[in-house]
């Protein structure tokens, strides 16, 4: 007697992680973005493909700010063993965070290695103020040297332009531009000719938010006795 419809066993060997690489759009590691959303693009490629998950982070207090972004096979049908994955996590509060990715096959492999990314979401404006040293707007000053003093209130400051033109005849000083400048910032315009002036404060912070709207101020240099 011969019994050969016991049941064969199908069994896969995989002892190869899946392979993940960050693609097109997503935001490079360390940088600044002038918005309230990070943007993640990741491959993850495997021949028995379970599921990708993307974990983004609140890097100053290590909480989990979204979790479980899991993509399974399910979502994926045919494709599933090359996936283009796409996370936009949105309505970001201003602040550093970082996101890691995973990816496990149906074999229990896991690759936890991937390079976490670490991201600066900064919405905010550079705040402008005039110093009290800070030569008023329409004044007329009997000397040759105009002062302006600023402070820039921002995090992430970049530069912060002071630009002073002569009304009359162009500019005198243009693009004064100092970087990471500290606070406040202490600008003496000397050696002027008589004659009106306007000088303006440009302030820019890593994300490139730029904040131009400045208030402009008018100064008369007025050596000349009557």
């Amino acid at each position: 007697n011969r019994n050969n419809s016991f049941v064969t066993r199908t069994v896969t060997v995989d002892t190869i992680f899946p392979s993940l690489s960050y693609v097109g759009r997503t935001d490079a590691n360390n940088s600044y973005v002038a918005r309230n959303f990070i943007i993640v693009e990741v491959n993850s490629t495997d021949t028995n493909f379970n599921f990708t998950n993307i974990t983004l982070f609140n890097a100053t207090s290590s909480a989990i700010v979204r979790s479980n972004q899991t993509f399974s096979v399910a979502d994926f049908g045919s494709n599933s063993t090359n996936a283009a994955l796409y996370i936009n996590f949105t309505s970001l509060a201003d602040g550093t965070y970082f996101f890691n990715v995973t990816a496990n096959d149906t074999a229990g492999n896991r690759n936890n290695s991937f390079v976490t990314r670490t991201i600066v979401v900064d919405t905010t404006n550079p705040l402008l103020t005039y110093g009290t040293t800070t030569d008023a707007n329409g004044s007329y000053v009997g000397r040759n040297f105009i002062i302006v003093n600023v402070t820039v209130t921002e995090l992430n400051l970049n530069i912060t332009n002071v630009t002073l033109n002569n009304v009359t005849g162009g500019a005198n000083y243009s693009n004064l531009t100092l970087f990471n400048s500290t606070n406040p910032t202490y600008i003496n315009f000397t050696n002027l000719l008589d004659g009106t002036y306007f000088f303006n404060v440009t302030g820019n912070d890593t994300a490139g938010n730029r904040n131009n709207s400045f208030v402009t101020r008018t100064v008369t240099v007025d050596t000349i006795f009557p």
